[in-house]
Parts: structure tokens; sequence; C-alpha cells
């Protein structure tokens, strides 16, 4: 897909009234496409440009609209939007040249092809929906076996397939926001916890079921590895070079496991976080019992979080293409 140059006019007409239309011609559909193309405007961080470009931090989308300007997330735009909003449509003429490719593979279907277009564009629709900004592979590539896929249902079992294909591709876009939710989330209580007054922490890690306390830890370290300072880094000389390493000022431990000196959290590859004490042993957070213990590992997370304050977390749109969700 080309790169569009970068304007403030949105011009293009609705390609699914116009493949709809009674008079459809093959012909002049195929001449409008770079007419249509040109009408476009590809604004810095909307959809189009990150499915063309691939997102960069922030992952926010700026709707354009005449009398209102508002920012929308990528997620919220397809949710509620999907079907109607500009980008979509858009989406669907910047496809229609390898639509239109993929189409004419199945012309001796015995559909008519103004048909097999129309399903096709649910297919651009919905692999819009599951595309997860890989920046190696861009959108029309990774949406050409789902193009292909609903035409065949199309010719299969007509237009009764669209519903549960769109369901099937929504699932994937709702799960990977629940995913990105949960991602999300520790930030929130972390710093919930932090801003909590020196008492109140106490109370927490004197009255919590162990396992609250032990979470605690737990978000806390994923929030540190999540930060995209140098805090959490890779040791291959000492660790297997997926291990997460976290640098912690010294705390002791007071724990039935140890007691002692410890500095540092360790998270092996396939394992959960480990304490690492002066002696080299690491003790799964998972295994603490010690309330007082826990507390101090927190704190010491919390005081590398304190200096390293300039933070971010990632836009839904690239930490899908971090992931790969």
């Amino acid at each position: 897909m080309r790169q569009l140059k970068i304007t403030k006019s949105r011009g293009a007409s609705d390609i699914i009234e116009c493949l709809k239309d009674d008079n459809f011609n093959l012909d002049e559909f195929i001449k409008r496409i770079p007419e249509e193309e040109s009408l476009i405007s590809c604004e810095e961080g909307s959809l189009l440009d990150d499915i063309q470009q691939g997102p960069r931090p922030g992952g926010r989308i700026p709707l354009s609209e005449p009398e209102n300007q508002q920012d929308i997330s990528y997620e919220e735009m397809l949710a509620d939007h999907y079907e109607t909003c500009c980008e979509t449509n858009e989406l669907r003429w910047l496809s229609a040249r390898r639509v239109l490719s993929i189409a004419l593979e199945y012309e001796n279907s015995g559909k008519p092809m103004q048909q097999l277009l129309l399903a096709a564009m649910q297919g651009v629709k919905n692999a819009a929906l599951a595309y997860n900004f890989n920046p190696k592979i861009i959108f029309i590539d990774f949406a050409a076996p789902i193009i292909r896929r609903h035409i065949e249902q199309y010719i299969q079992y007509g237009e009764s397939s669209f519903a549960l294909l769109y369901r099937e591709y929504k699932e994937i876009l709702d799960n990977a926001k629940l995913a990105y939710d949960n991602y999300c989330n520790p930030v929130c209580n972390v710093a919930a916890y932090s801003a909590q007054p020196e008492k109140a922490r106490e109370h927490l890690f004197a009255n919590a079921k162990i396992s609250r306390c032990r979470k605690e830890i737990r978000m806390a370290a994923d929030y540190a590895e999540w930060r995209l300072v140098d805090i959490a880094v890779h040791l291959p000389d000492d660790y297997d070079e997926r291990d997460k390493f976290i640098r912690t000022a010294s705390f002791t431990l007071h724990d039935a496991l140890y007691s002692g000196e410890c500095k540092d959290f360790v998270k092996p590859v396939g394992g959960e976080w480990s304490v690492c004490t002066a002696n080299g042993v690491r003790v799964p957070v998972g295994e603490l019992t010690d309330r007082g213990s826990m507390r101090n590992a927190l704190e010491a997370l919390l005081g590398v979080l304190e200096k390293n304050p300039l933070t971010r977390t990632l836009g839904f749109s690239e930490w899908r293409a971090d992931t790969g969700v």
C-alpha cells in the first residue's frame, strides 16, 4: 500500500453504496479506484497512518469531524464506528486494488462480481478488527487470507455467514482489549498503593491476606518491567538472556525461607518473580510468608519507580504490535 500525502481533506465516497448500486459497472469501478484514493487523507496518528506506517508511541487515533475535533482510541473507534466511520470506508478504498485481484480469482464461481466484492469488503472490515500491527506484515497482506475466507464463505453459504464471521473477528478485538486492560491495570493499582500514607500501607500488609501481599509485589515488579526506562534489563552473563532483571536497593527478609540481605528481582523465563538474596539464592515471591519482609520487598520496588519518574504506558495499537495480540 502506497504512502499517502498527509492533508486535511476527507472526501472519499461510500464504497459500499457504490458496490450496491443497481447500475454497478466493474470497469467504471476500476477507473474510480485511483480517483477515490487521491481524495483520501492520511493524518499522522490516524488508523490509516498506523496501518500503513506502523504504530508510534501514544496509540491515539484523532477522528476528524467537520465541527468537532476529538481523540478516540483505536479500539473505541472500531467498536463504536466500525461500519460507518470514514477510516473504515477509506481503508476499503485503499485496499480495493488488492481486493479486486483476489475477487477475480473467483470469477468462475457462478456468483456476480459485484457480490464477491461486497463479501471481500466485509473481509477488509473484519481484518481491521483482528490486525495486530505487526511491523513486518503490512495490513493488506494480513487481510488477504481473511478476504479470501469471506468470499469463499459467501460462495458456499451466502450472506448468512457474515454475522458469524464478524462475531469471530470481533472476539479477537475484544480479547485484545481485555488483555490490554490487564496490562494497564497494574499501573493504576501500583499508583494507588504508593499514594497511600505510611500507616495505611503498613496496615495493608499487617492485615491483608498473604496472597494479596504477594500480588502487590508482582504488580509492582510487572510495572517496573513495563517502564520504558533502563530499570529492567537482560543479563546474559549471569542469567538466561530471556530472564527479566530489576535492580533495587538493598532490603532485608526475615522469612522462613531466608533471613538476611536481599537486592534485586529476577523473573526467569516461564517462571515468576523472585527475590535475589545476597548469597545468590532466588526466593520466589509466591513462597514468601512474612508480611513485614514482603512489605520491605515492595518498598524496594517502589523506590526504583520513584527514581525513574519518566514513564509512559504503551498505546493500544503499539501494545498490539509489541505483543502480537
